[in-house]
């Protein structure tokens, strides 16, 4: 309907004529030629206008208030998302596109900062959570057994030092590596009595021992382990004298993979570490032929596969488990969805 031009108010009507005008509705009230018109002295739209319901709703989506954003209809929100979200992948402009969204966008910037925010509060305290649990797993006069060097290991053994425990600790220097070495000098100069032994004789210890420590690189599915090498050799030590195998990780090792076959996580490195090339070309004897037989093998795993049936106890972050708990955990950590990835 075409815009109402209202004249200059004329001398006081009779109230006849008042109550008829009252009556009459005012057509075009949401057009702009009406607003700046109708505005009164102080260049607010009158009165008739402030209360009309389509002029209500205008206003309301003008506001930049966190309630006015949910007033607006459930069309123009999935708008936002879809443009949010970028159009599907059909040309290369369009990907293009998408990358530069994706990269400035505002729900990038939301996912890593709650990414860093579970990393800084599930990650950092993890170890500490841990060592308070030293204390009622180590008793005076103990003395513990552990292979190579584990920082969670060490860190357990220094706290419950610090708390008033005496113990001694025997080392298994894991060779070719040798990395005992690093955890029996950091143990010495927290004042913890310390032994190491080569690996050849941990059976020969293990009647001497109360109890075996170690860390692992992964928990798997079944509640087995895999850890360095030499453990598994440790683990069967320790149940042929009954000892307590204790295992100390963090949940964020715990893994949905089943050990369908235990070789799958022996590792191979380096054999040099292990004996030299020049001396294995030197050792190496021809055949009556002249040519250079196989005959020669040096291997170097860096893995094991302990199997759940050998863990008595695992002490993790949220407290001490069994190995039939650990479906449990991973019910918990893990959507059944992201199992494979």
């Amino acid at each position: 309907s075409p815009p109402i031009t209202i004249q200059p108010p004329p001398p006081p009507p009779s109230s006849s004529s008042t109550s008829s005008l009252s009556q009459q509705p005012l057509q075009g009230s949401g057009s702009a030629g009406t607003r700046e018109e109708g505005a009164g002295a102080n260049g607010s739209p009158p009165e008739s206008l402030s209360s009309h319901p389509t002029d209500q709703g205008s206003l309301q989506d003008v506001g930049t208030s966190p309630l006015h954003s949910f007033k607006r209809p459930l069309s123009a929100i999935n708008l936002n998302v879809d443009m949010l979200m970028g159009p599907p992948l059909a040309t290369p402009q369009s990907t293009t596109a998408q990358e530069v969204l994706w990269t400035k966008g505002r729900l990038k910037q939301n996912i890593m900062l709650r990414i860093n925010d579970f990393i800084h509060e599930e990650l950092s305290d993890i170890h500490k959570n841990i060592c308070d649990q030293a204390k009622d797993h180590l008793s005076d006069n103990e003395r513990v057994l552990t292979l190579g060097y584990s920082f969670v290991v060490e860190c357990f053994l220094k706290h419950a030092a610090k708390k008033g425990r005496v113990f001694e600790v025997i080392i298994a220097e894991h060779s070719p590596q040798c990395r005992g070495h690093c955890l029996a000098q950091n143990l010495t100069q927290a004042g913890i009595k310390v032994t190491v032994i080569p690996d050849a004789s941990i059976f020969a210890m293990m009647s001497r021992v109360n109890k075996v420590l170690v860390g692992v690189h992964a928990v798997l599915a079944n509640g087995g382990v895999v850890a360095r090498s030499g453990t598994h050799m440790m683990a069967v030590a320790a149940k042929a004298y009954r000892l307590p195998l204790v295992v100390l990780a963090g949940l964020y090792k715990l893994s949905p993979i089943f050990p369908v076959n235990p070789l799958q996580f022996s590792d191979m490195a380096s054999p040099a570490a292990i004996l030299d090339y020049e001396r294995v070309c030197g050792a190496n004897p021809r055949n009556t032929s002249g040519s250079d037989p196989e005959v020669f093998h040096v291997l170097n795993p860096q893995c094991d596969y302990v199997p759940p049936n050998m863990i008595h106890t695992y002490i993790t972050n949220n407290g001490v488990h069994g190995p039939s708990y650990i479906y449990r955990l991973l019910a918990e950590m893990y959507n059944p969805e992201d199992y494979e990835l």
